[in-house]
């Protein structure tokens, strides 16, 4: 895929250069500034849109069809959508995405959308375990804090693997 963009790249730019767009490019200042601002405009677009498409519109979706025993109940439903909301794959654009934030208002306004998506996906998962609003509020931000945060802890866990720690966590997460 690298290869192609390389080659991509290099074809753009002999197209340019046989146009005189290159020369135009190098003697103007303005033309410059549009050309760089034009192209990381673009490449912000294409990345909120590839982590609105991962990550935002509607997990479930994406999720694999609910046949027989195995996929059914609330529990493998958010088991399913932590897969598919937080994966290994979508996590350095996660994090990424949350670093920027802190230094741009209008990409905070977009995360704090996000987050609240994520948040209210997770409040119907856990709502058949919890009875009580403000447990179900309380559960959502540890299940949300664990996927997010789980990457930045390196503490051992004595006797326990951190998938045990995990497994620990979501049992209480899902116990009635």
């Amino acid at each position: 895929m690298s290869v192609l963009g390389l080659e991509t790249g290099a074809l753009v730019h002999v197209t340019a250069a046989a146009a005189g767009l290159s020369a135009l490019v190098a003697s103007s200042p303005a033309a410059l500034a549009v050309l760089r601002y034009g192209g990381a405009g673009y490449l912000l677009w294409l990345g909120i849109r590839t982590l609105r498409r991962h990550a935002v519109e509607t997990p479930a979706a994406r999720a694999p069809a609910s046949h027989g025993r195995l996929f059914r109940g609330p529990k493998a439903k958010a088991q399913r959508a932590r897969v598919l909301t937080f994966s290994d794959e979508l996590l350095p654009t996660d994090l990424a995405v949350r670093d920027w934030s802190r230094r741009e208002p209008p990409v905070a306004d977009r995360l704090r959308r996000v987050d609240n998506r994520r948040m209210d996906y997770l409040r119907s998962l856990l709502a058949p375990f919890c009875a009580d609003e403000d447990e179900l509020e309380a559960r959502c931000l540890i299940a949300f804090s664990v996927a997010i945060g789980n990457h930045f802890i390196a503490a051992d866990h004595g006797a326990h693997s951190r998938a045990d720690v995990r497994e620990l966590i979501a049992r209480r997460l899902f116990a009635q």
